[in-house]
């Protein structure tokens, strides 16, 4: 799959579907743990969503989970700021911040 960062997702595509198709993918894409567009895209690209089932009940699972989503997005921050670095051939100011906050979640 492409990373979304790479090229801005700024095109829209309609799809009309009936009220309870609506409320299926929502449904589905909340049991992904994905938005109906990541939901659609991941199914058009793969022909299937993989579903990474939380059970609530399990906090050991839910905090890994947690803690993924927040590497995830600071990976999206690095990268942006990477791509920023190079674009301007000059370090940003914020790098050094998300580089010791990666360390203490490492550390940690």
């Amino acid at each position: 799959m492409n990373n979304k960062k790479e090229e801005p997702r700024n095109k829209k595509i309609e799809l009309r579907v009936s009220e309870s198709e609506k409320i299926k993918y929502q449904k589905k894409a909340a049991t992904s743990h994905l938005t109906i567009s990541e939901y659609l895209r991941e199914f058009l690209e793969n022909g299937q969503v993989n579903i990474v089932e939380i059970d609530n009940g399990n906090d050991a699972q839910k905090m890994i989970y947690d803690e993924r989503k927040v590497l995830i997005g600071i990976g999206s921050n690095l990268n942006q700021l990477t791509r920023y670095t190079h674009q301007n051939k000059k370090l940003h100011q914020d790098i050094e911040m998300l580089i010791e906050e990666l360390k203490s979640i490492l550390i940690n």
